[in-house]
C-alpha cells in the first residue's frame, strides 16, 4: 500500500495514516488513490476528467465521482464516516427517502442494507441528479 501511495505521489500531509485504514475496507487500493486525492486536493488533482471505482460496500459494483467537485468528499463521508446510519437496534425500514441524495451514494448503500425496502432518492440540481442517476443504475427502480 505504502508504494502504491509513493507511486501516486500521495505524500506529506496527505498520507493520513488512520484515514488510510478506514479505506481499506472501501476499495482496491489503486482506486483509493483516486478517491483521496480527489478528496483531499480538493481542485488540485490530477484527475480531469470522472472517475469509476469499485465500492465494496456495494458489492464492488462501479461508481463514477466527478473530478472537482464535493463527490469524493461524498464517498468519504458515506462509507468511513457512516453517518446517515439508523440505530443498530432499530428494525429495517420498509421505505427510505433520501432528500438531497447528491451522487446516490446513500441510497446504493440502503439499497444493499435493506434489500426489501423501497428507496427514494431526491437531488434538485439537475447535473448532479445526473450523477446519481449514472451510479444507482444497477439498484435498477428500487
Amino acid at each position: 500500500m505504502a508504494e502504491t501511495m509513493k507511486q501516486e505521489g500521495i505524500r506529506g500531509k496527505y498520507f493520513r495514516p488512520a484515514l488510510w485504514k478506514a479505506l481499506l475496507t472501501l476499495a482496491p487500493p489503486r482506486e483509493l488513490v483516486v478517491i483521496s486525492e480527489m478528496a483531499l486536493r480538493k481542485g488540485k488533482s490530477r484527475f480531469r476528467t470522472p472517475q469509476t471505482v469499485h465500492l465494496r460496500p456495494l458489492g464492488g459494483r462501479p461508481i463514477t465521482v466527478r473530478p472537482r467537485s464535493s463527490d469524493a468528499r461524498v464517498v468519504l463521508d458515506v462509507f468511513v464516516g457512516l453517518f446517515h446510519l439508523p440505530p443498530a437496534d432499530m428494525p429495517p425500514p420498509g421505505v427510505v427517502w433520501d432528500l438531497g441524495t447528491n451522487i446516490g451514494l446513500t441510497v446504493a448503500h440502503y439499497a444493499e442494507l435493506y434489500p426489501q425496502a423501497q428507496v427514494t432518492g431526491l437531488e434538485p440540481d439537475p447535473a448532479t441528479a445526473d450523477a446519481a442517476r449514472q451510479n444507482l443504475q444497477p439498484w435498477g427502480d428500487r
